[in-house]
């Protein structure tokens, strides 16, 4: 008689899930206009299997804000449905700007709150419609803001080391670590970063803002994103990362974010522009860290680029000069450490 194998749980915690999704209007704009590629530039078909080859070869399509809320909705229902107490917070990263969309901080002010709806989950059915109020209400203060200031900070990167600082915080706040007496499981946490902004040019040498701020487009920069990434590094918080510009954009994949993934031995993934995403989502993002070696695998992770940051120029750099001190970089030696004086 063999003994069930004892290298995965045989049950698992419940699961706190903290989603941060950027809603940039131009990284938005970007994505709805992705063009496919020119039938006359790929190659011809394989014969005879043809219809294998356009399987495995689906084209390159554009994805707008809405189908992808619907697909994210099904994958947030589906982390809901996999184990009773599971849980999703939501924030979302706007130009210069985050939020807490789901669940609502105060309340709705005097509104009527989600109404139960006949055969409808009960979590399902608030989880959608708190989401989306939450977003309406967020893209209208945008909208206000942006006419205000005569769409000054609209060229702003996403405020996604706000968005995730504040993830944080709602961890330590709601899910705090557990003491050495105690013996009832904990929850499992981690986060998911829905980026849509690109990276730096492939073929840019300029100072672009998403290189300025973190080669992802990252309001806070290089200092803030790691700050938050040692900080749930030593919390056990895995960071996963699912990037949505393809690579057919000619952009780079966001550099920091990848190592925020690495670092904390989460999940980044880059999407290929070939749909698909709702599989990707449940296949690479569903399952618990506990489960993500064993039973479940997961994919191999891209070589890391480990770029850092100048604190001079703001500029990612291959080979940068270490203060002995602070331990900033720069991009050119120099006699005086400018943090230090």
């Amino acid at each position: 008689m063999t003994t069930p194998s004892a290298s995965f749980p045989r049950s698992t915690p419940p699961s706190l899930l903290i989603l941060i999704l950027d809603i940039h209007p131009l990284s938005w704009s970007l994505l709805s206009s992705i063009e496919p590629p020119d039938p006359l530039d790929s190659p011809p078909p394989i014969a005879p299997a043809e219809h294998h080859y356009l399987l495995a070869r689906a084209p390159i399509g554009p994805i707008t804000l809405p189908d992808f809320l619907n697909v994210l909705l099904v994958f947030l229902n589906s982390h809901l449905a996999s184990r009773w107490g599971n849980r999703v917070v939501v924030f979302a990263a706007s130009a210069g700007k985050s939020k807490l969309l789901y669940p609502t901080a105060g309340g709705y002010d005097g509104e009527e709150g989600p109404k139960e709806r006949p055969n409808v989950y009960s979590p399902f059915g608030m989880l959608d419609q708190g989401l989306e109020r939450g977003l309406k209400d967020m893209i209208a203060e945008e909208e206000t803001r942006m006419d205000d200031q005569d769409g000054e900070g609209l060229n702003d990167p996403p405020a996604i080391v706000s968005a995730m600082t504040k993830a944080l915080c709602y961890i330590n706040r709601h899910s705090p670590p557990p003491s050495s007496e105690s013996t009832a499981p904990t929850n499992e946490t981690r986060i998911l970063v829905i980026n849509a902004t690109p990276g730096a040019g492939s073929n840019s040498s300029d100072n672009s803002s998403s290189t300025k701020s973190g080669g992802g487009g990252m309001r806070g920069g290089y200092v803030g994103l790691m700050n938050c990434v040692f900080a749930a590094q030593k919390a056990k918080i895995p960071i996963d990362v699912l990037t949505l510009p393809p690579a057919s954009t000619g952009t780079e994949a966001p550099i920091f974010l990848q190592q925020a993934s690495h670092l904390t031995e989460g999940v980044y993934w880059r999407w290929n522009g070939r749909g698909g995403l709702l599989q990707y989502l449940h296949t690479i993002y569903l399952a618990p860290p506990a489960l993500r070696q064993t039973p479940f695998s997961q994919p191999p992770q891209d070589a890391v680029d480990f770029r850092a940051v100048c604190f001079c120029h703001h500029d990612v750099v291959d080979v940068g000069f270490v203060c002995s001190v602070c331990l900033s970089i720069f991009c050119k030696p120099l006699p005086v450490c400018q943090m230090c004086k």
